[in-house]
């Protein structure tokens, strides 16, 4: 009987692997976190068809939401390390939530970097009525009352408004920063222009901009080593005495399993280089509001992301940053 139930058991897998459907070796999924219409959603279904033409094969955008982009992530693991199932992704989800959420079970370095698509500067910013007009004015003006404290509002714990502005926090020493979370930008920003909080760790996009223009809004430096392009009027925390090398920014790009041999993660580098020198998609990512991603080889991608890697696991543990 225990022979006769074995061999039922084998031709019932057999039968089962004859009419499983094989992956289409002719078509590359390309996973986003994030439901419909969101940036990371925009962004990946803005490349998919110049790298389909790039790779000659078929690019599926599929969203997967959820987690905080984890579910995306532990897809990605999951599918066979061969090129052809990537996530648009970036530090939130990459990043920022294995360091603060000890429930994910992925890490940073299951993932390998083949290109960056879009990079959004990040700035300080305060209301108008504040009494200082750079990030250095404000820690002088802490510094002359051991009393002042300064709120600085974020869209969440653990965003990369947070952690950024948690990082300044720690450049400017024996300074009472108090962090408020809200839930989501909208409120903080309205709390922000209401003159409840005192700064803020923003992104440079089209509403903040528009902020900053009227004067609503007033920039204490931006987060980069150099003005944005998309505005250049602006100037950078790095051009103040104060501080030196202060580089945080909000990206996307392209991963796969850093399983992947390594031959096809150059192939899909090379394929993205050609992808991110059209000069009609980087003026389609600048109309967006973003900056189209400088070209860059596996080797400066992958130390790009061990270092902004080890610089955030630092700053959530050195301020205890948990969501969990």
């Amino acid at each position: 009987m225990k022979r006769i139930l074995n061999l039922v058991a084998t031709v019932l897998l057999a039968t089962a692997s004859v009419h499983a459907p094989a992956a289409d070796p002719a078509v590359v999924t390309l996973l986003v976190p994030y439901a419909p219409g969101g940036p990371s959603d925009v962004g990946a279904r803005r490349i998919a068809p110049e790298l389909e033409r790039e790779l000659g094969l078929n690019v599926v955008v599929q969203n997967i939401a959820g987690a905080t982009g984890a579910i995306a992530l532990q897809k990605l693991l999951e599918a066979p390390p061969d090129g052809r199932t990537l996530v648009y992704g970036s530090q939130n989800e990459l990043i920022l939530v294995p360091a603060t959420n000890s429930a994910v079970r992925y890490r940073p370095d299951e993932f390998a970097p083949v290109a960056l698509v879009v990079r959004t500067p990040l700035a300080l910013v305060t209301h108008s009525g504040a009494p200082y007009l750079t990030a250095e004015e404000l820690v002088t003006f802490l510094r002359a009352d051991p009393r002042r404290h300064v709120n600085y509002g974020s869209p969440g714990v653990g965003s990369i408004q947070h952690l950024a502005a948690a990082a300044l926090a720690s450049s400017a020493r024996r300074l009472q920063w108090t962090h408020v979370p809200y839930k989501g930008v909208g409120p903080m920003l309205a709390d922000l222009l209401g003159q409840h909080i005192d700064v803020s760790v923003v992104t440079l996009t089209g509403g903040t901009l528009d902020h900053l223009k009227s004067g609503k809004l007033r920039s204490l430096g931006v987060l980069s080593p150099a003005r944005s392009p998309l505005a250049e009027d602006l100037a950078t925390i790095n051009e103040q005495s104060m501080f030196r090398q202060i580089d945080y920014s909000s990206w996307g790009g392209l991963f796969v399993s850093a399983r992947t041999p390594d031959g096809i993660q150059e192939k899909l580098n090379h394929a993205m280089q050609r992808v991110m020198a059209d000069t009609y998609l980087r003026a389609r990512i600048f109309a967006n509001g973003g900056e189209p991603a400088a070209p860059m080889t596996l080797a400066q991608l992958r130390t790009r992301y061990a270092v902004e890697t080890a610089n955030y696991q630092r700053i959530a543990a050195e301020r205890q940053i948990r969501v969990d």
